[in-house]
């Protein structure tokens, strides 16, 4: 029974960690930490920080939308030059 409750304990930590990994932290510590507190204290805390990969794909589509503005300036300027 022991070996049962470990074996879902570490299962559960590694989803945690997997969790992490999609949000862009690391995924190894994460799972590390579940198995060393609980799987249950590690994805509440995945799920207060911030998503890193959401974070990160909205900067790289604001970078995109203000180079096309920087184009579009340029444009007008060159233009009416």
């Amino acid at each position: 029974m022991e070996f049962f409750i470990f074996l879902l304990w570490v299962i559960l930590s590694v989803l945690v960690g997997m969790k992490a990994n999609m949000r862009g932290h690391s995924g190894i510590g994460f799972a590390l930490l579940s198995i060393v507190t609980s799987p249950l204290l590690g994805f509440i805390i995945i799920l207060c920080t911030v998503d890193l990969a959401e974070q990160a794909r909205r900067d790289e589509l604001r970078r995109i939308e203000d180079e096309r503005h920087l184009a579009t300036i340029r444009a007008l300027t060159q233009k009416h030059n």
